[in-house]
């Protein structure tokens, strides 16, 4: 299924086929928020937009928002730049997996080539939920320490 992505002048970013038919649509609640990037993931599997200081990742399945993140308290700048990445958090096992395929083939060339939903054996060790945790909201709120030497 091949889909065009669209940023439009109404802050929305529109999808659609290429027959013209408009699949979903991805927009944020503040009106001051202009879509600045947007980025497919490469299995073509969820779609991600960068308005001002936030990112959505969309599904280009169900168009529905499957993750939202506003990094205005760690950047008042913009985001400028935004693209997709696999996580290997095990290196000598992926190298185990590249010594077997034949020829020198670089890792780009790699990547480009797997198909997480056809070669299982390939895809990221990094499980998904794990790359999306948001730490910060699982650590304990601490009280503050009574200053020393008040006395």
């Amino acid at each position: 299924m091949d889909l065009l992505a669209l940023a439009a002048e109404d802050k929305r970013v529109h999808v659609f086929r290429l027959n013209g038919q408009r699949v979903f649509g991805v927009a944020k609640k503040e009106p001051f928020s202009r879509v600045s990037h947007v980025c497919w993931k490469p299995n073509g599997q969820s779609l991600a937009v960068a308005f001002g200081s936030s990112v959505c990742v969309a599904s280009a399945h169900t168009g529905k928002i499957m993750y939202e993140k506003d990094y205005t308290l760690s950047s008042k700048a913009p985001i400028c730049c935004l693209a997709w990445a696999s996580n290997f958090t095990d290196i000598a096992a992926l190298r185990r997996r590249m010594a077997n395929l034949p020829g020198n083939v670089a890792m780009d060339d790699f990547l480009a080539s797997i198909d997480e939903t056809t070669s299982p054996q390939y895809a990221p060790d990094l499980p998904i939920e794990l790359a999306f945790l948001d730490v910060a909201g699982f650590l304990p709120k601490l009280s503050t320490l009574p200053v020393a030497g008040s006395q």
